[in-house]
């Protein structure tokens, strides 16, 4: 009993501390209400049907919300499975449905389900779009409608207003053969359905690629979009990440993670109209931590580049102009047998960077550069012998806003990740996830040298009147808050929120049932006319937590009404399909 109410107590202390320090120190005008945290099983006990829990297991990849029946589905490794979450506070999962390999989105538009199935054969096999009808509560029916085939890795798919055309981005990743050092490297399309009735099969389907740019390869790699391992062809390494679409429909916008780059689709022509590069990042004159091994943090300038690199991509309107929003997460690009990232030291002693740089010195000391890991392909400057004269590494560590109709930068949260975090959640300062046995607190610093703080999911939302981002920041397993003037397209940082605590192995705090929303992979946003609570509701859906997290949205006043203006559309009304702004 003594230990129940210990737990009990540092639970309650923690939280309230969590939330002085956000209101405090941030004098944050919006913050996150705790309702409830759903855990979900990676899978079931065979004699007793109980289910499992476990970090790293994959069972809460994505989710997606049905408003009309309080039911929410979960994409994941071995279960897609359905929560219901009418009470918010007691959420409970009704349904499990085995896949046979691992989903990596799911979607509700109207009384459609969509999932994405990785190929069964292997990873990058010819994946599946399973379009399923919402699930019976009565009969606890829930079977296909239509299975359509899509391409390789089918990582995002996204329903237009009506509900009758799906885009699906497939990411083609390379996965390893049974021969080694051999690997099957597909490429990256994006599929366009359209739902047609009238046809025997249902749907027409087509498969957009990017063979057409082989050709232009030269160009669009001297534009900046990346073009890395040169043993595959471009359109090979284009790897198309998330996808998001105009408020009209008319236009997708593709991330290219890997490629640092945005493809522009026209959805009524089905072309491919312009991939364009997000260019390069100088931290000349921000503040960076870029190092494991400095004795903690430790912010210095140094004259280096970096890719944005967004995972997330969203669309939003301000005053009839349309613009991205992008969380820029970072990734590298590594096969088998070939990568193309160095630690700074290691360029030096490899003999990659022009011998006069001003910069060989800190990229001598591991307190410093030394320790960063760069590009060892990107900055080469032919008349200076081939050698690396401009060094550049992966990720924004931010967040962007660029013009829909060219992808030119508007605004970039600069370094105000890193620093307030440093300020505001020191003792998880640029964490690491892993290892599992050891303590959030205990791996600060950990990622400075890698991509610092990953800022990974985006929603958009608008609480009494107030637009606002939610951004999810893997490392931190944080979610900040930005807010935007009204009328403006540039966003002001305004809270942090992290849940869940610090001081033990990240196994006890899944014991203690106080992970937090470790790896926020994906946030939805509810207006509270939609949402199970009457009040502005937030889904936090965590991968490495298995957890699903659910938050009322506040002013620092207690208020939640939201009263939405007319060009704004999170949550289409007709088919309840979260949306960008």
């Amino acid at each position: 009993m003594d230990h129940i109410l210990h737990r009990r107590l540092r639970k309650l202390l923690t939280s309230l501390w969590l939330v002085l320090l956000t209101v405090s120190l941030s004098a944050a005008r919006f913050t996150l209400n705790p309702i409830s945290v759903l855990y979900v099983p990676y899978e079931f006990d065979a004699t007793t049907g109980e289910g499992l829990y476990g970090l790293v297991k994959g069972p809460s990849e994505q989710s997606s919300y049905d408003y009309k029946n309080h039911l929410l589905y979960i994409a994941g490794d071995t279960y897609v499975q359905i929560a219901n979450i009418s009470d918010a506070a007691n959420p409970a999962i009704i349904h499990s449905r085995p896949v046979s390999s691992s989903v990596n989105d799911i979607e509700v538009c109207g009384d459609y389900v969509g999932y994405l199935e990785n190929g069964i054969a292997h990873k990058n096999a010819q994946g599946m779009l399973h379009l399923m009808r919402a699930y019976n509560t009565t009969s606890r029916n829930w079977t296909d409608y239509l299975e359509i085939p899509v391409g390789s890795v089918p990582d995002m798919l996204y329903f237009t207003k009506d509900c009758q055309t799906i885009v699906v981005v497939n990411e083609g990743e390379y996965d390893e053969t049974d021969v080694p050092g051999v690997f099957i490297d597909p490429e990256g399309t994006v599929s366009i359905i359209r739902l047609d009735s009238g046809r025997s099969e249902g749907y027409t389907i087509n498969h957009l690629n990017f063979t057409a740019f082989n050709e232009r390869a030269a160009e669009y790699e001297a534009k900046g979009v990346r073009y890395s391992y040169k043993n595959s062809t471009f359109s090979q390494n284009l790897e198309p990440e998330y996808v998001a679409i105009s408020s009209d429909d008319s236009t997708a916008y593709i991330a290219l993670q890997e490629n640092n780059a945005i493809a522009v689709i026209n959805i009524g022509t089905e072309t491919i109209e312009e991939i364009y590069s997000l260019g390069l990042k100088s931290w000349k004159d921000l503040k960076l931590d870029v190092s494991d091994r400095d004795g903690g943090i430790v912010f210095r300038n140094h004259d280096i580049y970096s890719m944005y690199q967004p995972d997330a991509i969203k669309y939003f309107d301000v005053g009839g102009t349309g613009y991205i929003a992008t969380a820029n997460e970072g990734a590298t690009v590594e096969y088998p047998t070939w990568t193309e990232e160095k630690r700074g030291k290691s360029l030096v002693d490899d003999g990659l960077v022009w011998g006069e740089s001003p910069l060989i010195s800190a990229l001598n000391d591991t307190s410093q550069l030394g320790r960063l890991k760069f590009s060892q392909y990107e900055g080469i400057n032919a008349s200076r012998f081939g050698k690396i004269d401009q060094l550049v590494f992966y990720g924004g560590r931010s967040i962007s806003i660029r013009k829909a109709s060219d992808l030119s930068l508007v605004y970039d949260s600069g370094d105000v990740i890193e620093v307030k975090s440093s300020q505001e959640l020191t003792n998880v300062f640029n964490t690491d996830t892993k290892p599992l046995t050891g303590a959030p607190e205990g791996s600060a610093d950990t990622r400075s040298d890698d991509y610092g703080p990953e800022c990974e999911s985006l929603a958009f939302a608008e609480v009494n009147g107030t637009r606002l981002l939610f951004v999810g920041i893997e490392r931190l397993s944080a979610i900040a808050i930005f807010t935007f003037p009204s009328g403006s397209a540039i966003p002001e940082f305004d809270s942090f929120h992290r849940a869940g605590g610090t001081d033990r192995s990240y196994d006890q705090l899944l014991i203690d049932r106080e992970v937090g929303d470790l790896d926020p992979e994906d946030i939805k946003f509810l207006p509270y006319e939609k949402s199970p609570t009457g009040k502005d509701f937030l889904i936090v859906t965590n991968n490495i937590a298995g957890t699903i997290a659910f938050y009322d949205v506040v002013n620092t006043d207690g208020s939640s009404t939201t009263i939405a203006p007319d060009d704004y559309t999170d949550l289409d009304s007709t088919t309840g399909m979260t949306r960008a702004v």
